[in-house]
């Protein structure tokens, strides 16, 4: 599941197309809606412009049934924009020990990622592990908490122990017990940039991780550029995990931002509860996200008439069932829509008031304030 407003505005947009009888005015209109909703989910204005334009291009409004057609284009489209073409660069195999290094800021969902990566592939008939290396923080009673109903394994220390040594005994522990996939989690918090990365490559040094993989909030939106370049650049991120995509609009944006920095997003959480998590495969994503029909509850033409065929009805009778299936069908898609539209008014109406509060309080720089800590660690080194 994604954050519904997205996914409201470009249905609203594609059932336009469908049951409008399609001209320039039309696609002009529905391209209009799809550019409103991909830059209220953080797309560049740049990207969203480009897109219009290839769209444009490879439609022509006049061919029957081009509804389909803006549906192919603006899934290949959008599949370029959030896709950064690049494959992770180790993929774990059950039976040979593996060892995964979770990295990422504070507050970005880094600890509860790694407890719902651990759980997917124990569900995969992996052998999972979980080691806390993140010391000087409440993470330990987190990851044991989330991971304990799961029954994967968790090694961590006290608060105030060297992190380096804890993620070395914790590795030793789980080989030793024969684990497949052991995941390091690591402090998110830092007092400077240099002290950041300088203890995340000893760790990287100290255990020699197969796969490093960066976790990013889905409400960074573009400025998931900016946060994933220092990490890039500083350690060899192999795939990134995008959390928190059913509680932000900007989550799309996040996408084409990784995307941007060649960073191949692999998974992506969609919920509070450990299995809330989502293999991220981008024309599977990007289907769903455009697919306005599974809204509407259609059933096959086809499939329908063979049904009425054996009911044996008149061609009166078989009209009246078919009206009244497509009403049928068409009411459920509204319904579903609206019930969609409100979750998404609700979302947007909560930031508001919280951007209200800010403005009250004198603190709207509240907001950025991840912005605000990475610029001003720049500045410091």
């Amino acid at each position: 599941m994604v954050h519904p407003q997205l996914r409201v505005h470009l249905s609203r947009a594609l059932a336009l197309m469908c049951n409008t009888l399609v001209d320039m005015r039309v696609l002009d209109e529905c391209l209009c809606q799809i550019s409103e909703a991909l830059v209220k989910a953080d797309f560049t204005t740049k990207m969203v412009s480009e897109l219009q334009v290839k769209v444009k291009k490879a439609m022509d409004p006049t061919v029957t049934g081009s509804n389909h057609s803006i549906h192919q284009i603006l899934c290949k489209e959008i599949c370029k924009l959030i896709d950064s073409g690049r494959k992770p660069s180790f993929v774990p195999k059950k039976g040979m020990p593996c060892i995964v290094l979770v990295i990422g800021f504070q507050d970005s969902g880094k600890t509860t990622s790694c407890a719902k990566f651990a759980y997917h592939h124990k569900q995969k008939g992996y052998k999972p592990s979980l080691v806390c290396a993140d010391t000087g923080s409440s993470s330990l009673d987190r990851l044991k908490q989330i991971a304990h109903e799961a029954k994967i394994p968790v090694y961590g220390s006290n608060l105030g122990s060297d992190p380096i040594q804890v993620a070395i005994q914790g590795v030793e522990k789980f080989k030793k017990e024969n684990s497949d996939l052991i995941i390091i989690d690591t402090s998110g918090s830092y007092t400077s940039k240099d002290a950041f990365f300088a203890e995340i490559h000893k760790i990287e040094k100290a255990t020699n991780p197969h796969l490093i993989v960066l976790v990013v909030d889905a409400a960074d939106g573009q400025f998931a550029f900016d946060l994933a370049g220092p990490f890039i650049r500083n350690c060899s991120i192999g795939s990134a995990i995008i959390s928190k995509m059913d509680r932000h609009p900007y989550g799309g944006g996040t996408l084409s931002a990784l995307a941007a920095a060649n960073c191949p997003v692999i998974f992506y959480g969609t919920g509070k509860s450990i299995e809330s998590f989502e293999i991220f495969d981008v024309k599977a994503f990007t289907s769903n996200l455009l697919d306005y029909k599974s809204r509407t509850f259609t059933i096959d033409i086809e499939d329908m008439h063979n049904m009425l065929d054996n009911l044996q009805v008149s061609e009166v009778e078989r009209t009246n069932a078919v009206r009244q299936m497509e009403k049928a069908c068409l009411n459920a898609y509204h319904a579903v829509l609206e019930k969609e539209r409100m979750l998404a008014q609700q979302v947007s109406s909560s930031e508001s008031e919280y951007n209200k509060i800010c403005d009250i309080l004198g603190e709207k720089e509240l907001k950025h304030s991840k912005i605000k800590s990475v610029s001003s660690l720049e500045e410091r080194k």
